[in-house]
């Protein structure tokens, strides 16, 4: 126990100065980072409110650790060939974030902005994202298998390109989200165009019907 203590304590101790480090000069984010990995207790640690951005973390591997990344930054950082399987990121920012090779298989996206990241041959195979910002974003990968966008603006991305031909083979699923011009599809509301509703389940459904509702 008195280990445990101490440990939780180093742990505060270096989020407190990663939180009061500017995104500029946050050298310490790196090392907070990698005794996350050490403590392995990431059910007792909050790692919320704190900002990597700028950082090299490229190839790290997070997958074995449950840890709440909410209103976290990895704005402009080097997560290439980084491990986040199963994770939720929510009011997370990667704008500019590179993110090629990465391993984000079952990752959920929710109320996050990921404008210019870079998912360059990323596994994103049953990826979801909710409620998200794509402007200028890379999705230049094969590896979105059962990925599915609801409420979010599919229209202005790097590569449009990439996204036409897994909604024509039906390897993504869209829900209520704004897609490219050239598809000739606006805003759908009620996901009713039948080149846009690949329905997930009821229940997803009806939180779409609900949320679109409420934006007018």
């Amino acid at each position: 126990m008195v280990n445990l203590g101490i440990r939780q304590l180093a742990f505060y101790t270096f989020k407190t100065a990663v939180q009061e480090e500017s995104c500029r000069r946050n050298f310490l984010s790196k090392y907070l980072l990698k005794y996350l990995l050490w403590s392995n207790f990431g059910d007792i640690l909050d790692s919320s409110n704190m900002s990597f951005c700028n950082q090299n973390l490229s190839g790290i591997d997070l997958s074995n650790n449950r840890l709440d990344w909410r209103n976290t930054s990895f704005s402009q950082a080097d997560l290439s060939k980084s491990i986040f399987a199963d994770s939720t990121f929510t009011q997370v920012t990667f704008n500019q974030t590179k993110l090629m090779d990465a391993d984000l298989r079952n990752t959920v996206f929710e109320n996050s902005s990921l404008d210019q990241a870079n998912f360059e041959n990323a596994n994103l195979n049953q990826a979801i994202f909710k409620y998200v910002t794509l402007e200028k974003t890379s999705f230049n990968t094969q590896k979105l298998g059962g990925a599915i966008f609801i409420n979010s603006d599919l229209s202005k991305l790097a590569d449009p390109n990439k996204i036409y031909g897994n909604l024509s083979s039906g390897n993504i699923k869209v829900c209520c989200s704004k897609l490219p011009l050239e598809l000739g599809i606006e805003f759908d509301r009620d996901c009713q165009d039948s080149r846009v509703s690949l329905y997930i389940n009821e229940d997803d459904l009806t939180k779409c019907h609900d949320q679109s509702s409420k934006r007018g």
